[in-house]
């Protein structure tokens, strides 16, 4: 199981980024063997926002589509328990 970060995102999905090339080889080397994948929805809060100021709202929605219609990444959702917890 990997997680996923905003960086991690935004390296793959904007070209401009200077660590695009290397994420984008990366997630290939996961799709091939079939990694879980997990990330928060804090972090896809995060990632649409900076997406959609640095490369458009448009491409932003885009990405998003994708990520909640991929059947290989999990989106954990904090309850106020989990943020507690985290705080302690």
């Amino acid at each position: 199981m990997i997680y996923i970060d905003t960086g991690a995102f935004l390296a793959r999905y904007l070209a401009k980024d200077q660590y695009h090339a290397p994420a984008v080889a990366f997630r290939e080397e996961l799709r091939t063997r079939n990694e879980e994948l997990v990330t928060s929805n804090f972090v896809l809060d995060e990632t649409a926002t900076l997406l959609g100021r640095r490369a458009g709202y448009l491409f932003a929605s885009k990405r998003l589509q994708a990520m909640y219609n991929s059947n290989n990444l999990q989106i954990w959702r904090p309850d106020r328990d989990d943020e507690l917890h985290a705080i302690d």
